[in-house]
């Protein structure tokens, strides 16, 4: 009787599934991988932004209570150091630039900036030569979003009665400080 051959094709099917189930199995992780990777990069807000928030509320809180008197002192120091680097005297003044001082025309126009945030008050310009005041004009201050200005000075040269090299002094009142801005200026 001949032999008979056995089959081998369900062997050839069998490894053929498994290779199929294997390489869905990796194609499975490395798509949930790239998708969550994905959604990572977006800043998925509703998930990650609460987490975050309460990480950082629990650092300051232990960083507070882990000082020392000592440790807590240098802190202070150091927050006054940059808090302000401008002397006393500055602070209780207003100071500022003549953002522009030029003739135009038949006038003599001063233009005022001011450091600080001032809600109301007066400008008083005031043009000297020698010593003498030869003009004199009062301005209100008009403030801004975290400065100050006045109104502006447009003077007529013909009320100045003087030429050449002028002293221009602009004092600045308002809400128990002053603070005097000058410059020159030649006519």
């Amino acid at each position: 009787m001949p032999r008979r051959k056995r089959s081998r094709k369900w062997l050839k099917w069998v490894l053929f599934l498994v290779l199929i189930a294997v390489a869905a199995v990796v194609w499975y992780f490395v798509w949930d991988a790239y998708f969550r990777e994905k959604s990572a990069d977006d800043g998925d807000v509703n998930d990650s932004t609460p987490e975050v928030i309460v990480d950082k509320q629990d650092e300051k809180s232990e960083v507070k209570t882990d000082l020392t008197e000592e440790e807590k002192k240098d802190v202070a120091e150091k927050m006054e150091q940059y808090e302000s680097e401008k002397t006393e005297t500055e602070v209780n003044e207003y100071t500022g630039v003549l953002n522009y001082i030029a003739v135009n025309g038949d006038k003599l126009v001063v233009r005022v900036s001011i450091d600080q945030y001032v809600n109301g008050g007066t400008c008083t310009l005031s043009l000297r030569q020698n010593e003498k005041e030869v003009y004199r004009e009062v301005a209100n201050v008009a403030d801004v979003v975290s400065t100050a200005t006045c109104e502006g000075f447009d003077v007529p040269l013909a009320e100045i009665g003087a030429s050449g090299k002028l002293d221009v002094v602009v004092n600045v009142n308002a809400v128990g400080k002053s603070g005097v801005i000058s410059g020159k200026v030649e006519i």
